[in-house]
């Protein structure tokens, strides 16, 4: 890859075995390439559309697991699955998987949902499932995605990071392309109230920002500095709030790659 960054998390969205296949899509205008669906290009015995919106010629509903942090809300209320109903024909019934732990109770139980999106599922845990037939390869199906499918023609070194040890695709990947996208990960925030009652400024250098830590840490327990601060942490080798936060701000681009 020249001069490129590009991440992918296990498994983003697995499709699960189900009865009748699941056609991919884009959400693009519908042009040329995607024409409204027709009556004369069904498939599954006239349930699904090859092409075109809606997908399917009648509402069904499917579900979907996703693992979500607390830190993104309530997922189910987000307007996103109305508007996939709406444009798609497809209800999503959202099954929320809080933590990794629930995620893999998921695969120990085969209790498993119509879909899987980040599910952040271990390698051991989707090859046993891909072993037991629970989950469907998805290469066939890339026709009807266009959008998957360009991507992957013009990018097949991505496109062999997603592959399992079968050869075969399960899920479409997370890739970030653009190198600057990870030059500064996340976004920092300081405690302004705590700089206001110091009678310091927001830090714009690395010795400034020393200096703030410590003026914190040396003043713990006075004004609304709690006792126990700590004022600046990271875990190692963690993807947010891990050393690869910190290393933009000296020029040093990150790559992670995990492979599917």
């Amino acid at each position: 890859m020249k001069n490129r960054v590009s991440k992918f998390l296990s498994c983003i969205m697995s499709i699960i075995l189900i009865s009748g296949t699941l056609v991919a899509c884009t959400d693009t205008k519908q042009n040329e390439s995607n024409p409204p669906a027709s009556e004369n290009n069904l498939l599954d015995g006239g349930i699904t559309n090859a092409t075109g919106f809606p997908i399917t010629k009648e509402p069904i509903t499917l579900t979907v697991g996703i693992a979500n942090g607390a830190h993104m809300g309530d997922f189910t209320q987000y307007n996103l699955w109305k508007k996939i109903e709406k444009k798609t024909n497809i209800k999503i019934n959202l099954k929320v998987y809080s933590d990794a732990e629930k995620a893999n109770l998921m695969f120990s139980s085969r209790d498993y949902p119509d879909i899987g999106f980040r599910m952040d599922a271990s390698e051991q845990a989707m090859s046993d499932a891909i072993d037991a037939g629970d989950i469907v390869g998805i290469d066939d199906l890339l026709q009807y995605a266009p959008s998957w499918k360009k991507f992957f023609d013009t990018n097949p070194e991505q496109k062999k990071q997603a592959l399992m040890p079968d050869g075969k695709l399960y899920g479409f990947p997370y890739a970030v392309l653009n190198e600057t996208s990870y030059n500064l990960r996340d976004q920092w925030f300081i405690n302004k109230k705590w700089l206001d009652e110091l009678g310091l400024q927001i830090p714009t250098t690395t010795d400034e920002f020393k200096n703030v830590l410590m003026a914190f840490k040396n003043n713990a327990g006075k004004g609304s500095i709690p006792k126990n601060v700590i004022p600046y942490y990271i875990l190692y080798g963690n993807n947010i709030g891990g050393q690869f936060d910190m290393y933009g701000a000296f020029g040093v681009y990150t790559q992670a790659a995990i492979s599917l």
